[in-house]
């Protein structure tokens, strides 16, 4: 997964895979607005994906 603010990209994970469900640990963020990108490359049985979202982070 990449995570962008403006055309930075200030994260890469990689998430791990369990009963269908992938799950993240993003780091730390500042305050703002950051686009999300998700990419699967496929396998041998399930077609490749690519999917994105927005992400705010607001202060506590």
């Amino acid at each position: 997964m990449t995570v962008r603010k403006g055309t930075t990209v200030v994260a890469k994970v990689t998430g791990t895979l369990r009963s269908g469900v992938v799950t993240v640990t993003l780091p730390k963020l500042a305050r703002g607005t950051y686009a999300v990108s998700a990419t699967y490359g496929g396998s041998t049985t399930i077609t490749g994906s690519t999917g994105g979202t927005t992400l705010v982070v607001n202060p506590r």
